[in-house]
């Protein structure tokens, strides 16, 4: 072999060594850091009394966590979060209110090389007043994406569907926007410093009120649609196929509807901001012969408030009733009438309380911005009325005795089966359920209405909250709530 030959493959082997110990040199390419938290998990709403919650976040790095505040603080382990804060006492003589922080998430660097600069979040942390009624049943929050209910209960939030395309033919008044699945627009309110839901009414316009109500006229929305959430109180997982409202079969009640029909009675509280409209609206409702809700009406030029209750009663022996003693059911509501006064301070919210107190003597209450607004020793404006007895000074209904809450037995003349869920954002009304189909008949009782899926009479406005309260709140009760929600 000769003396270049060997010479060649020296050089040769030395520049695949180089070459090889270059490669083994150069690091693997970083991929880009990333730290998610999902939107229901943005803002984490706390209790008043002490204790820990975890949350848990998505990263292709190891984390690293901190809280602004000292009442909360926060580690980490893995991919998981937790939350460890003190009770939020009320301090007397102050506004009772909740307290507010932010805890930071962030992705640790590998190395020197490893950019996370942009890699973190920012979870707000909201710690309600501790001694606050709790709404133990359902306490609906929003966020950028939906709804959520935040209650023990935690039952589930479902949109409402839309007309069933399927029944067309038996609607003359069908429109191919009809079966347009909407949904209200959530977005973040700076006065509460929450997600609220702005809902837009319904979709069962002619043609030509339509194009209005598309440019923004809102007396041009319908008063049927699917813009509207709904909570079930029934079990619709147990009903049967081919079911319908005018069946026997009897819906059971899930844990939410035996919580509301206890013994002592229920709490319903809304704080929402209407829109200029015609004609009556519902707000966070399921009154479809049965059930309870709050209604706001615009139709008389001016704006009302109402909360309703349907009972059934059980034709007593000597006649006595709200209606004819052969009635089914009943509407019991209180009514409050807007002063000329109040009416002109336009454009603002109203925190709006119904109580039932059950019993032989069962008995409501009507309570708006934290007042009952006319009692028995407080005078307020406006007109109380019960639109059974139009008497129009009545603040405490009292119903006889054995009359009790319509527990949504189905049947032609005791209301619609398949309409037992709370509307948030309009009333309950027969449809197939959003998540269950077993071919059942939602058959309206009005001809010619077959297959809508829809709620009706639905809200156009802001809706910040939705709660129920397993018991019947005192007045003490109202008027904290009313000063805690109540903007600085």
């Amino acid at each position: 072999m000769s003396k270049f030959f060997r010479f060649s493959m020296i050089a040769a082997l030395i520049c695949v060594a180089f070459a090889c110990k270059d490669d083994e040199e150069k690091p693997t390419p970083l991929v880009k850091a990333y730290v998610e938290v999902a939107a229901a998990d943005a803002t984490q709403l706390l209790p008043g009394d002490a204790g820990t919650k975890t949350f848990t976040v998505e990263s292709n790095r190891e984390l690293e966590v901190s809280s602004d505040v000292a009442w909360c603080t926060v580690s980490v382990s893995g991919k998981t979060v937790t939350l460890t804060y003190q009770e939020n006492s009320y301090v007397q003589g102050t506004k009772p209110a909740k307290r507010v922080g932010t805890v930071t998430v962030k992705a640790k660097a590998v190395n020197a090389d490893d950019n996370v600069v942009d890699a973190k979040a920012n979870v707000n942390v909201d710690q309600a007043l501790f001694g606050l009624p709790e709404a133990k049943l359902l306490d609906v929050v929003f966020n950028a994406t939906g709804a959520t209910d935040i209650s023990p209960l935690a039952n589930k939030i479902l949109n409402v569907k839309p007309f069933n395309k399927d029944f067309a033919s038996t609607w003359s008044s069908y429109q191919e926007w009809c079966s347009v699945q909407e949904y209200p627009d959530y977005r973040q309110n700076p006065t509460y410093g929450r997600y609220t839901a702005f809902f837009h009414g319904g979709q069962d316009e002619n043609a030509a009120d339509h194009v209005l109500a598309l440019a923004g006229d809102n007396t041009k929305r319908g008063r049927m649609g699917s813009c509207c959430l709904r909570v079930d109180y029934a079990d619709y997982s147990k009903a049967p196929a081919n079911f319908s409202y005018q069946s026997t079969d009897v819906l059971p009640l899930n844990e939410l509807g035996k919580g509301i029909y206890n013994e002592q009675g229920y709490s319903m509280e809304c704080l929402f901001r209407p829109a200029p409209w015609e004609n009556r609206r519902y707000v966070f409702s399921s009154t479809q012969t049965s059930g309870n809700g709050f209604e706001v009406d615009n139709n008389a030029g001016g704006l009302a408030f109402s909360f309703y209750v349907e009972t059934c009663l059980k034709n007593q022996a000597d006649g006595s009733g709200i209606k004819e003693p052969s009635a089914a059911n009943a509407d019991v509501s209180v009514k409050y009438q807007l002063s000329a006064e109040e009416l002109a301070a336009t454009d603002r919210f109203y925190h709006f309380v119904g109580t039932w107190t059950a019993g032989t003597n069962a008995k409501m209450r009507l309570y708006l911005n934290g007042k009952a607004v006319r009692g028995a020793t407080a005078d307020g404006p406006g007109d109380w009325e019960h639109t059974n007895a139009g008497t129009g000074e009545i603040v405490e209904t009292t119903v006889q005795a054995n009359h009790v809450m319509r527990r949504g037995t189905p049947g032609a003349e005791n209301g619609d089966a398949l309409a037992q869920y709370y509307a948030i954002g309009g009333n309950a009304r027969t449809g197939n359920h959003p998540e269950l189909n077993k071919g059942w008949q939602p058959i309206d009782r009005y001809a010619g209405q077959e297959g809508m899926d829809w709620a009706e009479r639905l809200f156009i406005g802001e809706i910040v909250l939705c709660r129920i309260y397993d018991k019947p709140l005192e007045a003490t009760d109202v008027q904290f709530l009313y000063d805690y929600e109540r903007p600085e």
